[in-house]
């Protein structure tokens, strides 16, 4: 029986059931003609009903999840690098971040942010990430790398290697673990008596309030909010000192952490939140129910405008193979006779197929070359990057359509002449 990831307990409660689907990273070689092969898990959405953490419902295995094959790069988006050099300046002029003091990310993927670092000239970093691919592409620029996942034990391991740092930074990784607490406790073994920990992930508000469904898949064990971090850490001896709603990733929070003991002060948005927060939670049957409801009209609304689309013989092709585009695509149940191919920029996606739709993955720099009546930006989180892109390189003839809002989500974006329904 599935166990709550932070308390344990079993009283779990279904939200939404997205069907069987294959794990959302997993792409296919296209010489490989086995679509209907990939194996598919359970993939359910809800919440604990003890400590409110919303989670997914069915346990894989994290191997079949984090493995050789995984194909997300950060350095990828260039909206991700600003945001990361914006994040440094913070830790800098708010935590007197000095660049002969050790840093330490955690879920370092291909080592954007110690590449920044090393730029910036700090002399003691060094990176932690499990998942062998993108470890290599970071150990190949010369960034110290450590190929783990981090937990209780291994985190003082590390530290009798390398000591405690004054900042960790932890990026878009807890909501990939299974046991939030053990991953805490490795995570407050890296820090010195006086540093910070510096938490971002995806914000569990934004997520239910703009119907980003899209971003459920098996990698992501946990949805959470402010309250959970505090519950987190504050068995731990741990305070949250800041917290910052971000735009990335479609709504997510920073969340900032240090011992109780330390004398750094607690900023008026850590209680502004936590009291926004519990009013929402006294509501949260209602904002279910909200979220339900988007969903099922989102999907059914989709499919009329797909019907449409093939009646008018439009060429229809996407943008971004990321693990939100399996989870849109599969849910609403699209394949390759729908959207002819997906552009994306990663070299360790192009020329593979997206797994259960079979839809292909087309080298974005090739672009201009191919036929597009409409193109679905499916990374909705990235459209202004994307857009900026595209659109002088692009016949001012196609339209694009996102799906990244509460109420237009289905709509085209750039042409009122052709709208869907709303």
């Amino acid at each position: 029986m599935k166990i709550c990831n932070l308390c344990g307990q079993s009283r779990l409660k279904e939200v939404l059931d997205l069907g069987y689907m294959p794990p959302a990273n997993t792409l296919v070689q296209i010489s490989e003609t086995v679509k209907n092969q990939i194996t598919k898990y359970p993939l359910r959405f809800g919440y604990c009903m003890d400590c409110f953490l919303f989670q997914t419902l069915d346990e894989i295995n994290f191997n079949l999840l984090f493995n050789e094959n995984y194909t997300y790069l950060s350095g990828e988006s260039s909206s991700w690098r600003t945001h990361l050099n914006e994040s440094l300046k913070y830790f800098e002029n708010e935590f007197s971040l000095k660049k002969n003091e050790l840093v330490i990310e955690v879920a370092s993927n291909d080592g954007t942010f110690l590449e920044l670092l090393r730029g910036r000239g700090y002399l003691e970093y060094f990176g932690i990430e499990p998942t062998s691919s993108t470890a290599e592409i970071a150990l190949k620029k010369g960034l110290r790398t450590e190929k783990i996942f981090l937990n209780e034990s291994n985190s003082l391991e590390l530290c009798q290697k390398y000591g405690r740092a004054k900042l960790v930074v932890a990026n878009n990784v807890i909501a990939h673990v299974s046991n939030l607490m053990n991953f805490a406790k490795g995570l407050i073994n890296l820090v010195d008596e006086k540093g910070v920990i510096s938490l971002e992930f995806q914000y569990f508000f934004s997520l239910i309030e703009n119907l980003q469904f899209d971003t459920i898949y098996h990698e992501h064990f946990s949805y959470l909010h402010l309250s959970n971090i505090r519950n987190i850490f504050e068995k731990l001896n741990y305070k949250i000192v800041d917290v910052k709603i971000l735009a990335t990733h479609g709504g997510s929070l920073r969340v900032v952490l240090t011992r109780n003991e330390n004398e750094i002060r607690i900023r008026n948005s850590v209680l502004d939140l936590l009291k926004k927060e519990e009013k929402k939670l006294a509501e949260i049957e209602n904002l279910i129910e909200f979220f339900i409801s988007g969903v099922e009209k989102v999907k059914s609304t989709t499919l009329q405008d797909f019907g449409k689309m093939l009646h008018s013989e439009l060429k229809v092709y996407g943008y971004g193979a990321a693990a939100k585009t399996n989870t849109f695509i599969n849910f609403v149940g699209l394949n390759n006779s729908q959207v002819v191919g997906i552009f994306d920029s990663a070299e360790t996606k192009i020329g593979k197929i997206l797994p259960q739709s079979g839809i292909p993955i087309l080298d974005a720099t090739l672009i201009e070359s191919f036929e597009i009546d409409i193109l679905i930006i499916f990374v909705w989180n990235l459209y202004s990057e994307i857009m900026e892109n595209l659109v002088d390189r692009l016949d001012n003839r196609i339209k694009y359509i996102t799906f990244n809002s509460t109420e237009p989500r289905e709509r085209y974006v750039n042409d009122s002449s052709i709208q869907t329904s709303n």
